[in-house]
């Protein structure tokens, strides 16, 4: 790659910090705008949807963020610093207020950066290990602007940059619009479930009476995760996967046996139709009377109740409205492939994403072309 030149960052942009918003005024109601938090940054970087809390008062208009401003987080609750100056792109739907500790970067030479390539380079291990390294706090972990405009880089020139930026965001494109589909399937499930169960004869349950908790194999600590391997570890506290481990006991799912998962603590729910890894805050569980698909949907009314969220015990207790076994069975026929969708594109985006992490270090560095990683997105992205 020619005429690749080395920068500081605080010669081609700025990061401005965000608005201390007064917390009596915060809310939860989603008719106001969202604050950002640190909440909203996956692992790995990227915008990562949550419980919102907004924001009901009024506030400076400059804080209002824009579709596709790019922000990074400027503090980190864990101690390994797993989002710590990861960046993300504002979402194209919904309104966002730039909060305090969230950083919005501005390109202050858009001749020389361009900000889509800046969204994928602040994902690199290099600029992880600035960002760490120089990071303030045992804690609670910070960064700031300057630390931030002090890391050095290559960049090439900006036709190349734009060209990475495009094909590494094809590749994201695909695995957002996998989410996507995925959700709306989910979604016309549990409103098929409300239906039904206005229609059919119900009866109540208790809850530990319909489960069987599973007796978990080793549970993955942070040290064993990787960016890429054999199975996928999902943990309901990061609400979804914290990465990949190799050569490790998970649970055998398909579309006959899926699993239930609990998250300790969070009492948030997730089917699974594929292997999984467990992370260290997730309880698997099997229906003992119930197919899975039913169960999942028949708790899906109660596990958002503040009581039922302080441990699985609480939500065991908990009486429910479920169907008999014959709507039950026509409704697990009915939506079996849903999961069969939910598989295929679960699997259809780990691939992708493990092909853009393998991608990234390579195009960032020179060692890869663009024209060479166009030939592999052609071979990884369906229409």
């Amino acid at each position: 790659m020619s005429d690749i030149s080395a920068i500081r960052l605080y010669e081609v942009l700025q990061v401005k910090h965000g608005f201390a918003f007064p917390g009596d005024e915060f809310g939860d109601d989603p008719a106001y705008p969202t604050l950002v938090t640190p909440g909203n940054f996956a692992i790995g970087g990227g915008f990562k949807d949550t419980k919102p809390k907004t924001f009901l008062g009024p506030y400076p208009e400059s804080y209002r963020l824009a579709p596709n401003d790019l922000i990074v987080t400027m503090t980190d609750l864990s101690k390994e610093g797993d989002t710590l100056g990861l960046p993300a792109l504002v979402p194209s739907t919904g309104e966002y207020l730039h909060n305090q500790r969230i950083g919005l970067v501005e390109i202050t030479d858009p001749f020389r950066l361009d900000k889509f390539f800046l969204n994928y380079m602040l994902r690199t291990s290099a600029y992880r290990a600035h960002i760490i390294g120089t990071a303030s706090g045992s804690t609670v972990r910070h960064t700031s602007p300057s630390r931030i405009g002090d890391y050095k880089t290559n960049i090439p020139p900006l036709m190349v940059q734009r060209a990475i930026a495009e094909v590494l965001g094809a590749l994201d494109d695909k695995i957002a619009a996998n989410t996507k589909l995925a959700a709306t399937a989910v979604q016309l499930m549990h409103a098929s479930y409300r239906r039904m169960m206005i229609t059919v004869p119900t009866e109540t349950r208790v809850v530990e009476s319909l489960v069987e908790r599973m007796p978990a194999p080793h549970k993955v600590t942070k040290s064993d995760i990787q960016a890429v391997g054999d199975t996928p570890v999902f943990d309901q506290s990061e609400a979804g996967l914290l990465g990949h481990v190799s050569n490790m006991p998970s649970f055998m799912a398909d579309e006959e046996n899926p699993v239930l998962f609990f998250g300790d603590h969070t009492c948030k729910l997730r089917i699974s139709v594929r292997n999984f890894a467990l992370g260290p805050n997730t309880i698997p569980f099997k229906a003992r009377e119930l197919p899975e698909v039913v169960l999942f949907c028949a708790l899906q009314g109660v596990q958002q109740h503040e009581e039922y969220k302080r441990h699985w015990l609480n939500l065991t207790k908990k009486e429910v409205r479920v169907p008999g076994a014959a709507h039950a069975e026509s409704f697990r026929a009915t939506f079996s492939g849903v999961l069969s969708l939910l598989q295929s594109r679960e699997l259809e985006s780990r691939a992708l994403e493990a092909t853009r992490d393998a991608l990234l270090p390579q195009l960032m560095s020179g060692k890869l072309r663009v024209r060479d990683a166009e030939k592999v997105l052609e071979t990884v992205v369906r229409a």
